[in-house]
């Protein structure tokens, strides 16, 4: 088996990684503010949106210690993208769907799964990335926070499921 890392892709992945980090950011900022009211939405996405933030910080420090050049264009394109992700046709022009704190929230555990493998790769890979005693230690302790914010998105999706189709606003969400 070849363990020489190839910097090009190991770049790519890394800048992949930033930018799904990027939009995964804006859309628990987006989402912490919207539920910010809400005693069961509220206060875990309001936490998320410290760990995301510190984990995209994570990311790109650790980036830039293997020598991996940012990419900016391709963030400002997800930045952009989430946006525009926004923009949906709910059926409600001026009142939010009850689905759309169901809807978010799924979207946002397929990202906490997506940078929870990222964490798994990198560690795969840490002697050949030479990643130090301290990298190697944070990365265990992301992989136990997005497991950890797994387990509180899906408990979030258990409650509102009941009244996902019901036509009314979630009664606390």
């Amino acid at each position: 088996m070849d363990t020489t890392v190839e910097p090009r892709l190991l770049s790519v992945y890394v800048n992949d990684h930033v930018t799904g980090a990027t939009a995964g950011l804006g859309r628990v900022q987006r989402m912490a503010s919207a539920y910010e009211d809400s005693t069961l939405l509220g206060p875990p996405l309001a936490r998320f949106v410290g760990e995301f933030t510190e984990e995209r910080q994570w990311l790109i420090r650790t980036g830039a210690s293997l020598g991996v050049t940012r990419n900016r264009p391709k963030a400002l394109v997800a930045a952009v993208a989430e946006k525009v992700g926004q923009l949906k046709l709910n059926g409600r022009a001026v009142e939010q769907s009850p689905l759309s704190p169901l809807l978010e929230l799924e979207i946002l555990r397929g990202a906490v799964f997506g940078k929870l493998s990222g964490w798994e790769t990198l560690e795969a890979h840490a002697d050949e990335l030479r990643l130090s005693a301290e990298q190697v230690a944070h990365l265990a302790h992301l992989q136990r926070q997005a497991v950890a914010q797994t387990e509180t998105i899906t408990g979030l999706l258990e409650s509102l499921r009941p009244q996902a189709f019901s036509g009314s606003a979630p009664g606390d969400a």
